[in-house]
């Protein structure tokens, strides 16, 4: 870096020895220029100065405002405060009751409810599990029937062949009836390849 600074001080020093005006004029230009350029900066403060100072003072004067503003609230909410504190304490004194009283048993009515829900929720289960087996044991009923429809060289289209399925209302699961493994498969495949 030092290099570089002696360089350019050398090369500016020749600079000035080899040019082609005199010393004088060459030192009155250099002096002008730099004259023009600190009255150029000393401007450009100057407006800065100014357009900060006015930056400054709306600042201000938004401060002012968000205070003022600031405190009508606090004082504002102040006043809603003793409000609330007198309307709570006339509740009190009137019904007997504090809020803590009531908070307990509004938590108590929100246990219960939930008791409640985890109850139904738990039936609700259960009558899905049963409607779903009995829809399970009409499904392999239906595939018997058809089965046996499709081994029999008339297919019989009776009403007894095609039974209701069992009320999905039953009290137990274990109640139902076990399902017997369709064979319709096989002598779907049989009859398939048969014909």
């Amino acid at each position: 870096m030092i290099q570089f600074l002696f360089g350019a001080c050398a090369g500016a020093a020749l600079a000035l020895l080899y040019a082609p005006a005199t010393g004088q004029s060459t030192r009155a230009k250099i002096k002008d220029k730099a004259k023009s350029k600190l009255c150029d900066l000393q401007t450009l403060a100057e407006k800065k100065q100014q357009h900060l100072s006015n930056k400054m003072l709306g600042i201000e004067h938004k401060l002012c405002e968000f205070s003022d503003k600031a405190g009508n609230k606090v004082d504002e909410l102040k006043f809603k405060m003793s409000e609330l504190k007198e309307t709570v304490r006339e509740i009190t004194e009137e019904f007997g009751v504090t809020a803590s009283e009531i908070a307990d048993e509004l938590k108590g009515s929100a246990s219960s409810a939930k008791e409640s829900a985890s109850d139904i929720a738990g039936e609700l289960k259960g009558s899905a599990a049963i409607a779903m087996q009995s829809t399970s044991s009409a499904v392999d009923s239906a595939k018997e029937k058809l089965a046996k429809t499709l081994s029999s060289e008339e297919p019989s289209t009776s009403d007894e062949d095609f039974e209701p399925a069992e009320d999905a209302g039953s009290p137990h699961p274990a109640q139902q009836p076990a399902p017997q493994k369709p064979i319709l498969d096989e002598r779907w495949q049989e009859r398939r390849l048969g014909a």
